[in-house]
């Protein structure tokens, strides 16, 4: 009785220990993911503000971002940012809001980083809050881009 008690708790260690260890190395393998999320934005925004160009936001755009506008949308968009900001002038680092990963049979393994950042523009100030996602460990995409205008107009 005493050996199996002892086999069924060195089991347990075993298997709790192992799913603790992988969760924890898990968890640094997903800080280190997250952590190029920013970089990432502040590498590729300065292309996308500098005329708001849809057709460079489209070049680096998750697909599911993509089947959701339309490309008459995207266009009326980025003009209206275009006609209130303007070419920036100084673009903060991208700062971390939070992330949400998840896994599935169809879609894989996805991560989505909400970042902000904060800019001044020619016309206005404002603060970006921008999602990426990195589906399956490719490169970031972009997955939405929401302007907070200084000025509220």
């Amino acid at each position: 009785m005493n050996k199996w008690l002892l086999v069924v708790v060195v089991l347990l260690c075993l298997c709790c220990g192992g799913g603790l260890f992988g969760g924890m190395a898990e968890l640094t393998r997903g800080a280190a993911n997250l952590k190029s999320a920013a970089p990432w934005v502040d590498e590729h925004l300065p292309a996308v503000a500098q005329n708001w160009d849809p057709n460079t936001f489209r070049k680096d755009a998750a697909p599911m971002f993509l089947a959701a506008q339309t490309s008459s949308n995207m266009e009326r968009m980025f003009d209206a940012i275009r006609k209130k900001l303007g070419k920036p002038k100084k673009l903060q680092p991208a700062k971390f809001l939070g992330f949400d990963s998840k896994a599935s049979v169809s879609s894989g393994k996805q991560t989505v980083v909400r970042v902000t950042v904060d800019g001044e523009f020619e016309h206005d100030q404002a603060t970006l809050e921008i999602a990426v996602v990195r589906v399956n460990s490719k490169d970031w995409q972009w997955a939405s881009l929401f302007v907070r205008a200084k000025s509220g107009q």
